[in-house]
């Protein structure tokens, strides 16, 4: 049992390293900042596509299925090509972070302080939810195009903060969960999820994190 545990995670490590390898050959021109519009571009399409063939999952020999299936495996490759420069600029820079604080305390000076406390709430709430729904494309990708089952993936990725909010859900909610061929659109699902658990509709879900993205514009263009 233990050598064919053994085998199986060394052969999803090579999967992952040559998709790694893949992803770095297809994206070695684009900077940055080019991946980061990619990935919106194609998340904006996938956001689209999802709203207009709801259905598309059960329909597996339809155009549409076709697409949203290869922009899938294409966001995913942005993400992993995008989380390998990360680590590799992950070392703390003293200077930069200087100037992000001066940038921050300048963006806030024509606040109250009121305002600016509400304004770093929305933030920091829309920063969790963003990164929760990124956890949670991550793991329908695993889960539905590798076949993981959710106990390996949460195995993999023990640091997610989502299995915290799944922990927090009732037992219906907690076996959908489980299930992400039952989610329906990723985006969409996460959001319910992340309302059921903050108390707010998914509207205001949507709106920290649109607060949460504009900041980090706002702090790159400075």
């Amino acid at each position: 049992m233990n050598w064919h545990r053994f085998v199986n995670e060394y052969e999803r490590k090579r999967e992952r390293e040559e998709q790694e390898a893949e992803c770095s050959e297809r994206f070695k021109q684009f900077s940055r900042d080019d991946l980061q519009s990619k990935r919106e571009e194609v998340e904006a399409t996938l956001e689209s596509l999802n709203r207009d063939f709801p259905d598309w999952e059960y329909q597996t020999e339809s155009r549409a299925y076709a697409e949203i299936r290869r922009l899938e495996k294409e966001r995913e490759c942005i993400i992993l090509e995008l989380a390998k420069r990360t680590e590799s600029l992950a070392s703390p820079i003293v200077d930069e972070g200087a100037k992000r604080k001066d940038i921050a305390e300048e963006s806030t000076n024509a606040l109250t302080p009121e305002q600016t406390e509400k304004k770093e709430w929305k933030v920091k709430r829309g920063k969790f939810c963003d990164e929760v729904i990124e956890e949670m494309k991550r793991i329908r990708f695993l889960a539905v195009d590798t076949g993981r089952s959710m106990a390996e993936i949460e195995m993999e990725n023990p640091g997610f903060a989502v299995w915290k909010l799944r922990d927090s859900l009732g037992p219906e909610d907690k076996e959908i969960f489980n299930h992400p061929r039952q989610w329906g659109p990723t985006v969409g699902y996460a959001k319910r999820v992340l309302s059921k658990i903050h108390g707010k509709s998914t509207d205001t879900i949507t709106s920290w994190i649109k607060a949460y993205r504009r900041d980090q514009k706002i702090r790159k263009q400075a």
